[in-house]
């Protein structure tokens, strides 16, 4: 049964309770009659359920997941929880008349009266744009371009009224989140995010929210101007109603975010102090202790660690994902290495379609540096143990020596035609009919030879 009460909800792992407890503790001192969630992307211990006090968890088993075991697999901690966002939404509609959405590293400072006139005006959806205006182009990060990859909507923020047209909207965006919901961006696809582009066209009453107090962050502080007026952060005049603290590490104040080089802190007068506020208070709710969690779904069942690219592999090659159909994915470690010349196989593919070095690699470099490299790549940014990095690169041999002799018998091929082709322009060729069967005869041996 739907009442009249408001839900706002995160989706976090472990290693992020830190900041979601300060989240928590901002929506209880401005809206103390909202309720307040966290979809844990994660496993529950002791320690999680302890410190849920300021707010109610959800475990990720309890939403409507087709096979969630494939899902945790399919996707790495930062996808995965990005994909439960519409999961959350409607296992929260359920009982809410309104939902809202925050990222957990976000701290509001004022009631949401905008996003409240336009629910209450009909609208049924509500986003926000990363920006109201465009960035220079002047080398620094981001810029219009970096913003056009990600998304143009923010996807830390989003609110939904209970009615049909936004559960049909939610259930679009979470079917496409159960396969598609990948950090690619040079496919075309950054998680949750490059989805909402299609949720305006849906609908008339899907509102962009443009107020400048929304979603402030390092994206937008360029045509943001702060000021504090009666004690009150504004930006552009009005009121900061929440910051987004993307990419910020509380342990490292001096650095705006990790994402961008448009700014020091030296640059944002004023909103220094902002950054500094909440960096005391994550400090204070044990950001470092929490940071050092573990994610429940990076190890199989035995407790040795998931490689990232067994993910993309398992996700990318059918032939991969079908060693595993009826399984319990977490269970066949061993699965993965009784097949290891196919998992060799595909990880080799991987590599050469998606890492940018790859192409000039093989076009300007000798044989043995191709296997020096891989090497490197396998061990520096794949992680992998040595006995995998033993059998990718034994494959690897593999292939080269397959494929220098298949390039040695062209070229023997090409010889032989070439010599067929002097002989049959010959005089010899005109006169001797002999000679000609014999050559076509030959000619014929070489082709079946290919």
């Amino acid at each position: 049964m739907v009442n009249k009460k408001t839900a706002v909800f995160t989706v976090a792992s472990a290693n992020y309770f830190g900041i979601v407890k300060v989240l928590m503790e901002s929506l209880k001192a401005i809206n103390p009659e909202w309720d307040r969630y966290c979809v844990l992307s994660d496993e529950p211990n002791e320690e999680i359920l302890r410190e849920s006090v300021e707010f109610q968890l959800v475990e990720n088993c309890k939403l409507d997941i087709t096979d969630p075991l494939e899902m945790r697999f399919r996707y790495d901690v930062f996808e995965y929880s990005n994909a439960l966002k519409p999961y959350g939404a409607l296992y929260l509609l359920k009982k809410y008349e309104r939902v809202i959405y925050l990222d957990s590293d976000i701290y509001v400072f004022d009631r949401m009266v905008e996003l409240e006139k336009a629910f209450d005006d009909g609208y049924f959806l509500v986003i926000t744009p990363h920006y109201n205006g465009y960035l220079n182009e002047d080398g620094k990060m981001p810029d219009d371009r970096t913003i056009w990859r990600a998304g143009i909507y923010n996807g830390g923020f989003f609110a939904v009224r209970n009615c049909e047209q936004s559960r049909e909207i939610l259930n679009w965006w979470k079917d496409k989140l159960r396969y598609w919901c990948l950090n690619q961006q040079t496919s075309g696809l950054f998680v949750d995010q490059k989805w909402m582009e299609l949720m305006p066209i849906s609908s008339e009453f899907v509102y962009i929210l443009r107020h400048n107090g929304y979603n402030v962050a390092y994206w937008n502080l360029h045509n943001r101007k702060y000021k504090s007026e009666n004690g009150k952060h504004t930006f552009n005049g009005d009121p900061l109603v929440f910051f987004h603290f993307s990419g910020f590490n509380p342990a490292k104040r001096d650095i705006i975010s990790v994402y961008q080089d448009r700014y020091t802190m030296d640059d944002v007068d004023g909103v220094e102090s902002i950054y500094a506020e909440y960096a005391d208070r994550c400090i204070a709710n044990r950001y470092d202790y929490w940071t050092k969690y573990s994610y429940a779904y990076d190890r199989f069942s035995d407790g040795s660690v998931i490689p990232q690219i067994f993910r993309k592999i398992y996700r990318d090659d059918y032939g991969i994902a079908g060693l595993f159909l009826g399984k319990n994915i977490f269970e066949c470690e061993a699965i993965f290495w009784d097949n290891r010349v196919t998992v060799a196989n595909a990880v080799i593919d991987y590599i050469c379609k998606t890492h940018p070095e790859c192409g000039t690699l093989f076009l300007y470099s000798w044989r043995d540096n191709w296997k020096v490299w891989f090497t490197e790549v396998l061990r520096n940014e794949y992680h992998l143990e040595e006995k995998w990095v033993n059998s990718i690169i034994e494959e690897l041999n593999a292939k080269i020596t397959l494929f220098d002799e298949r390039t040695e018998l062209q070229n023997k091929l090409a010889e032989a035609e070439n010599s067929y082709e002097a002989i049959s322009k010959s005089t010899f060729w005109r006169i001797t009919k002999p000679g000609r069967v014999l050559v076509s005869t030959i000619r014929t041996i070489i082709h079946v030879g290919r």
